[in-house]
């Protein structure tokens, strides 16, 4: 069984027992309310419908505000915590510059969403 669910910011294939994928929308960085509104949707994926493969497309995003980086960041912890994995694809290269600074990988990176979704074991 398989869904997709479009909401404002967002698009979300989900398969069953297989990798969600979660495209963001917004071209440009939103505001504090629709970020909170996008992110409430992708942690319901986790929270309630125990989502644990998910891969974040950001190819319709141009500009990462410091919120949305703090989400991605949370996102994984929870999503690895509840024994997942999180694959994000078509970031900025300023986002990638960002997680590049840490002494370790903090996020799965890919440069497009086959690659991300093939990253995945079947």
């Amino acid at each position: 069984m398989s869904s997709t669910v479009n909401r404002p910011g967002l698009q979300i294939d989900a398969a069953a027992h297989e990798v969600s994928v979660v495209r963001i929308t917004v071209p440009t960085a939103p505001a504090g309310d629709t970020v909170f509104s996008i992110f409430q949707d992708v942690y319901h994926l986790v929270d309630q419908e125990k989502r644990r493969k998910l891969v974040l497309d950001f190819s319709k995003v141009r500009v990462l505000n410091s919120a949305m980086l703090a989400f991605l960041l949370g996102l994984n912890q929870k999503i690895t915590l509840a024994g997942g994995r999180l694959a994000v694809c078509h970031l900025s290269p300023e986002a990638r510059n960002f997680f590049a600074s840490f002494p370790r990988p903090l996020i799965h990176i890919y440069e497009d969403e086959p690659q991300a979704l093939a990253s995945f074991p079947s």
